[in-house]
């Protein structure tokens, strides 16, 4: 377990700490993570006080948690007092559904999947894209992780058609030019299909004598469908595009179609 700040989030009213452990030790055993609710109590607020920080977050595996302290100094002594907490949502978005709530015809969209009221996406994921979809009730934090200006990175798993070569790798790392403009630069690597990939339904189409190839591709900006003209654009068309993380959020075990609820 450790502590992180994260220029992500704005500036919250003051918060207790102590009225929020019990949510964070909580949070903390739903993950996973068994931890002693009074080596929470005496460590974090030390902690805290010691580095002087404004506000923090507990992270686990890259999963925030829960908002810890936020410090006021409006008068002669420190205050805390209580603040709304923010729901955000983690979903694990399946090929061909829709990022929206409202109906589309016949087309799947979250309504199918998210039975919580009044959380919206914080960004968007294509209907044939799968992963990670966030979303929240907090309209500046839902502003701040979709607007590209804040460049929180993401990442994606990409299988291709063929195998790209150094040239087509350090093409897509360095920026390439599409009709909207340059892309920035990116980090690509080479990968093999990961163990715990779901099967998609229905499969790719793959033609025998073209092989494939998986990337990770990882980009601090979201032009419409970039990932898919990035690779199109080096002669190598994607076949699957999965997202596995936005920012400090990740999929981190989530299952397909499933979804886990935070407070921060």
């Amino acid at each position: 377990m450790g502590i992180s700040k994260n220029a992500l989030f704005p500036r919250l009213p003051v918060l207790s700490w102590s009225a929020l452990l019990p949510t964070v030790y909580s949070n903390l055993n739903a993950l996973g993570v068994h931890c002693c609710f009074q080596q929470l109590l005496h460590v974090l607020p030390n902690f805290l006080h010691s580095c002087n920080l404004s506000r923090a977050l507990i992270a686990v595996d890259g999963t925030y948690v829960c908002f810890a302290l936020v410090k006021s100094r409006s008068q002669k002594n420190t205050i805390y007092r209580d603040a709304p907490m923010a729901t955000v949502i983690l979903f694990n978005k399946p090929f061909q559904v829709l990022s929206q709530f409202s109906e589309s015809g016949d087309k799947k969209t979250l309504a199918d999947y998210i039975s919580i009221s009044k959380v919206y996406p914080a960004g968007r994921l294509d209907y044939d894209s799968e992963g990670l979809m966030i979303l929240t009730d907090d309209g500046k934090l839902q502003a701040r992780i979709a607007n590209p200006d804040h460049k929180q990175f993401k990442c994606y798993l990409v299988q291709v058609e063929n195998i790209p070569d150094q040239k087509a790798l350090l093409s897509l790392s360095q920026g390439l030019k599409l009709k909207d403009g340059m892309t920035r630069p990116a980090r690509v690597k080479l990968i093999e299909q990961p163990d715990w990939l779901w099967a998609r339904d229905p499969a790719i189409r793959q033609r025998k004598e073209i092989p494939t190839q998986w990337l990770q591709l990882e980009i601090k900006e979201g032009k419409n469908r970039q990932v898919r003209r990035m690779t199109a654009a080096v002669g190598h068309p994607t076949l699957r595009l999965i997202r596995t993380q936005v920012a400090d959020w990740s999929l981190n075990g989530l299952l397909l179609g499933e979804y886990r609820q935070l407070s921060i």
